[in-house]
């Protein structure tokens, strides 16, 4: 968990937490994010840097012209890093190269909200509503869009993409790639509601909504390792479990959590006590 002193890890055998902080090597300012790789390694960072833990723990800097936003590690350990003004940062674990992304290129802030690296290595990126037009508009699709290491294709509503989907991501082990929607608000302090969730199987986008079973169509979409999918209500209580067909809703459940490489569902409690998980 990525926290305003540091990074904590626990031990789920012991139930133990081990709290990392700038006793151990870690920059101050607390960490924005923590991500993990499939070899193991696991990544942290805040402003103007990045850490790597697996047997030592190892501090990085960042390109400091770029402010960094969004965060994900590929299945060789490479990270991809958005930045603003439509920049794209990729870190071999020794140097940064960054590369453009032509599409958003006008973006003058965050781009990207939600990065994830498909097995095979493509990066999916969820827009942000300034990368993709009005966030006023209720009738604006953020979409989704991928890079598979030379070229940029960016989905929308005229590729058959659901509207007002795409700003949240996440890709399944398999290879299928879900977005979900955080909503929007006006200038005028007026809310839009996101579209729900999306699937795409690499030629058909399927959209799913309140009245497929989803907890809310303002979701976030997580994966497991095992491929077992989660659409977690942004706003407040509810998760829903995609058995492949439908969607199991659990609407009193606090939507705030993660998956495990089991597919559990982890939920922080907010009294004192032990966490709550879902099998």
């Amino acid at each position: 968990a990525a926290t305003a002193d540091g990074v904590v890890r626990w031990d789920l055998d012991t139930l133990t937490p081990m709290v990392y902080t700038t006793d151990h090597g870690l920059p101050s300012g607390g960490a924005a994010f923590v991500e993990a790789g499939l070899d193991g390694s696991v990544w942290a960072g805040g402003e103007g840097w990045i850490a790597r833990f697996d047997s030592a723990l190892t501090t990085f800097s960042v390109p400091v012209d770029h402010p960094l936003h969004q965060v994900a590690v590929g299945p060789d350990g490479t990270v991809w890093a958005a930045f603003e003004t439509g920049r794209l940062g990729r870190f071999d674990g020794s140097e940064w190269q960054m590369l453009d992304a032509p599409a958003f290129a006008e973006s003058q802030g965050p781009w990207a909200s939600e990065l994830a690296v498909a097995p095979d290595g493509t990066l999916w990126v969820g827009l942000s509503d300034e990368s993709m037009g009005d966030p006023e508009s209720s009738n604006v699709s953020r979409g989704v869009a991928s890079f598979d290491g030379s070229a940029w294709t960016v989905y929308t509503a005229a590729d058959g993409f659901p509207p007002r989907v795409g700003n949240l991501i996440a890709v399944a082990p398999d290879g299928t790639v879900w977005a979900g929607a955080a909503g929007s608000v006006g200038s005028d302090g007026s809310s839009v509601s996101g579209g729900g969730a999306a699937s795409f199987d690499g030629t058909v986008w399927t959209g799913y909504t309140v009245a497929d079973g989803l907890p809310s169509n303002d979701v976030d979409v997580m994966v497991g390792a095992d491929g077992s999918v989660w659409a977690i209500n942004v706003w407040g209580d509810g998760v829903a479990r995609f058995d492949g067909t439908a969607w199991i809703l659990h609407p009193d459940v606090n939507g705030f959590g993660v998956v495990d490489a089991d597919g559990t569902f982890w939920v922080p409690s907010e009294e004192a006590g032990p966490v709550v998980e879902i099998v």
